[in-house]
């Protein structure tokens, strides 16, 4: 009778904890603008990633040349 009833609390425990839906797992859409595109990068300006966008960081350039003062020095961490 013991036996029994862990079998069927196993039982419970075990189908109430698979998904009675089939998930789906997202997909990346890359974003970018035509002028960004056209540049050639191995980069995007944004990735949606299901619900999450994640934006790229920006770097001041004129003419595909880096603007004096676009990057800063890393700071030193000691």
């Amino acid at each position: 009778m013991k036996i029994l009833k862990i079998l069927l609390a196993g039982s419970i425990i075990l189908f109430s904890c698979t998904p009675s839906e089939k998930t789906t797992t997202p997909t990346a859409t890359y974003l970018q603008t035509e002028d960004f595109a056209k540049r050639g990068l191995p980069f995007s300006e944004a990735v949606q990633y299901g619900d999450m966008l994640y934006l790229s960081g920006q770097v001041g350039d004129l003419n595909n040349e880096l603007v004096p003062g676009a990057l800063a020095p890393k700071p030193l961490r000691l």
